[in-house]
Formats: C-alpha cells, structure tokens, sequence
C-alpha cells in the first residue's frame, strides 16, 4: 500500500520543481495514483461505504486509518493528539446518486506524521468516490457547524492520543465513577453556531488540563470528580453557554445511571468546591482568577521581514489584550493561549494589498514560531478585520 511518506527524497541541493511529485499535481496520473492507493486501503472496506447513506469515522495509526465510529457517532470522543477522516454521505430527495462530504480534523496536539496523513487519506477517498465529494479541513476548537452536526449531544475531545496507550473513559458511562482523578471539560458554543437565525445548538467539550491556570472568566467548565458534577459558570460566560453546560452536565449524570451528584457552581459565589478540587489551597480562598491571567502575545506582521528576530523579537508578553493595542494601521498576529485558535488582526488603515495577503503573511509567521506546548501549525487560524470582530475574538480583548 502506498503511504503518505513514500516517493519523498531529501536532496542536500535546491529540489527543482520539475523533478519532483508536485509537478504531477492535479494531473491524470496523479488521479490514477491516488485511485490505485485507494483500491488498496483495508479501511475503505467498511460495509456500505461510498455505497449507502450513513457516516463513517477513521482514526490515523501508524500511517494507517482504523474505523472508530459508523453510523450514530454519538459524541465522538475524539483525542486531541489524533488526527481522524469522517465520510458523510446522504441520498438526496430524488436519489440518482449518493452526496458526500469528507472530512479531516487535526487535534492540536496531533504529530506532523499523522495530521499529513489525515490529507493524504482524504484524498484518496475523494479519487474512490469519484472526485465529487466535498472536503473540509477540519482543525480543534475551530470546527465547523457542519462537522460539529455530526455529533449528539455535544462533540467531545479527550486529552492524549492512540500512540499514549491510555485508557480514555468516557464521560457519558458508568465507568466514570471510579475516577481516581478530577478532569476538568471546557464547554463551548463555537462562533457562527446559529441554525436558521435560532440559538446556537452546536456544543463543543474539550477536555483541558485539571488546574487553576485553565480556567477562564469567559467561559463555563464542567469538573469531574467521578460520583460528583461540578459546573462552574465565568463571570463572562454566555447565558446561552451556561444553558448548554447544564444539558451537558445532566447527560453525563443520566450516563452514570444517576449516581453523580451534579453541583452548579457561580463565579465568586459560593464557589470554593470548585477550587479546592483543583488544588487551590484553603488559605487562598474565595480565589482571586485575576492571578491567572493567560498569557497573549502581539506579532506585527511585516510585508518582507528580514529575520527570525523581526517575527519574534517585537512580540512580548501582553496581558489582558486590550483594544488600545489593535490600532487601525496593525497588522498583528496575536498568539492566545491554547487551545484556542491563533489570530489575524487586520486594522482597518492598513492598505488593501497587506489585508489580501494578510493569512498567507500569518502562516510563514506560525510556521517559525516554536516552544509552546501545543504545536501552532496545528492550530485554527482566523482573520479578524477591524469593525467586524465576532463574539470569540471580542472575548479574549478587554476595556
């Protein structure tokens, strides 16, 4: 079976363009290659696939895909350090042929390896289906509502991967009251989540690290301790979002057949539990958040930077973002904590050739920057234009 990495030759030289893959891009005996590789792909094997209505989710291993869901995909339950390919595919009112969607999805903490193969894959079943499929580029905490539909009740991330060899319990099962452990979930609403000009109904829950430094005022989390259900909802959370959590809190307690005690817990009230389970220690409380401001970092981005230093070196340590550091003449890439999605910030002032060209600017810029724990190139990344700020962006930005 052909793999991802095969074909690929490390010259010490300039590579020319002409001797390599790439040339053949696009071309008919790229096609061919890619239908020939699908032929021999044991996942593609799955019953009804490409044949039958119905969704099908593949998990990368070792450069090869394994079914993980088909069908009811329930929550997921997929890990931020894989990366998955899901086929959609729905029979149209007047059937002549089936509709498909393919979709990969990177975990931010997904290895190079694996988040090429994903691509690579999608490919391949494009060329299998015909090349009539839909694809999306799918990346953690910036899915689409379209991916995010695919899943009931809410779409779930798990900490870890396949290659840690551990474990995963589900939430959603009786097997979490034996947790030896507090897990603590972030819930979110992702932007653009509206259905038809009605509440958003698409919930996304990550699952981030169990300590004081992951929580944030803007945002509601759920604290599992196993027999007990803490939900805590920030200060500057969204009604919308408080709402969803419950739903989500209460169908992790009916999951443990009503053994969990669920608590909701408000910002600065009565919230002492929550804090204490997180290693807070008693003599610190009530627990002041504003200690635990994350950090955010402000990158100008210049038209023909001329070193390493230039991308790097302008960009200290900010915190809180306020709006009087996005000026209208700005062209910024802002660096937020993870995992939340990396930012463009376009000044209104700054000239129509540098907005046109402002993501590509960005992601040589992403491509150099190094030492954060979750790898930046397997982060979103998303313009914000001056005047037209979605609620996600405005919630990280303050004063």
């Amino acid at each position: 079976m052909t793999t991802p990495h095969s074909g690929l030759t490390h010259l010490d030289g300039q590579a020319r363009f002409e001797d390599s893959n790439i040339a053949l891009l696009g071309s008919e005996i790229d096609h061919k290659l890619h239908q020939q590789s699908a032929q021999g792909e044991p996942a593609w094997d799955a019953p009804g696939l490409g044949k039958e209505a119905g969704v099908w989710a593949f998990r990368v291993e070792d450069f090869k895909l394994r079914l993980v869901g088909q069908g009811d995909l329930g929550t997921g339950d997929f890990r931020e350090g894989d990366s998955y390919v899901v086929l959609k595919s729905v029979a149209p009112v007047k059937p002549t042929h089936l509709i498909h969607d393919i979709f990969f999805w990177l975990g931010t903490k997904t290895s190079q390896d694996e988040a090429g193969t994903a691509a690579y894959k999608a490919v391949e079943l494009d060329e299998l289906l015909g090349g009539a499929p839909t694809q999306h580029r799918e990346t953690q905490s910036h899915e689409t509502t379209a991916f995010l539909a695919l899943f009931r009740p809410h779409f779930l991330v798990l900490s870890g991967g396949h290659a840690s060899g551990f474990h995963h319990v589900s939430p959603l099962t009786s097997e979490s009251l034996k947790l030896d452990h507090p897990r603590l979930f972030q819930v979110a609403i992702p932007e653009g989540g509206e259905v038809q000009g009605h509440a958003r109904k698409q919930v996304r829950v990550l699952e981030v690290e169990a300590k004081v430094d992951s929580v944030k005022r803007g945002d509601v989390f759920i604290l599992d301790l196993g027999n007990k259900l803490l939900q805590w909802n920030g200060k500057e959370s969204h009604p919308l979002e408080k709402a969803k959590a419950a739903e989500v809190a209460r169908a992790w307690e009916e999951g443990r057949g009503g053994k969990a005690e669920l608590e909701v817990l408000d910002d600065g009230s009565r919230d002492s539990a929550f804090f204490l389970a997180l290693g807070v220690d008693q003599s610190q409380l009530p627990y002041d958040l504003s200690h635990h401001t994350p950090t955010t970092r402000l990158i100008p981005i210049a038209s023909r930077p001329t070193s390493v230093h230039t991308l790097l070196g302008d960009g200290p340590p900010t915190s809180p973002l306020t709006h009087s550091l996005l000026t209208s003449s700005s062209l910024l890439l802002i660096v937020t904590p993870a995992p939340s999605p990396l930012y463009v910030w376009v000044g209104s002032d700054v000239a129509n050739e540098q907005k046109r060209s402002a993501m590509v600017l960005a992601q040589r810029r992403v491509a150099l920057l190094a030492g954060d724990v979750v790898p930046f190139a397997t982060r979103g990344l998303v313009r914000v234009v001056q005047g037209s700020e979605g609620d996600e962006f405005s919630r990280f930005v303050e004063g």
